[in-house]
């Protein structure tokens, strides 16, 4: 997967993305401040291949870009600008209704997705 956003959004949902649902990072960018201990985190991870990268969560702009390059990426907005998508309910990132929108996002963009992977 790939991250972009603020640190204090980056590091939960790196937490979650990794050590509950075993997903291994190909890229983690902040685009705003930063915390030492978020910057250990990312000296210390061993970031994968960013040509296996299949969810991208980050910016509609972000999103728009990785999807253009690779017809089998998918991705969750986790902040604007967005891709016109007009949200009518709230969604969260965050407690137990947001890890379930995440699951939801990543389980069904990988179903989506996954032509060509698994050779």
């Amino acid at each position: 997967y790939s991250l972009s956003g603020p640190a204090s959004l980056l590091l939960p949902l790196h937490d979650f993305l990794k050590n509950y649902l075993g997903m291994v990072p190909g890229q983690i960018t902040c685009s705003q401040g930063s915390y030492p201990a978020f910057e250990k985190i990312l000296m210390e991870e061993k970031l994968a291949s960013l040509d296996r990268v299949q969810m991208v969560f980050g910016d509609g702009n972000d999103l728009a870009q990785a999807m253009a390059q690779d017809k089998r990426v998918r991705g969750l907005e986790i902040q604007g600008p967005t891709m016109g998508y007009l949200d009518v309910l709230e969604k969260t990132l965050y407690g137990p209704q947001g890890a379930l929108y995440i699951l939801e996002k990543v389980l069904n963009g990988l179903k989506m997705g996954d032509e060509g992977y698994g050779d």
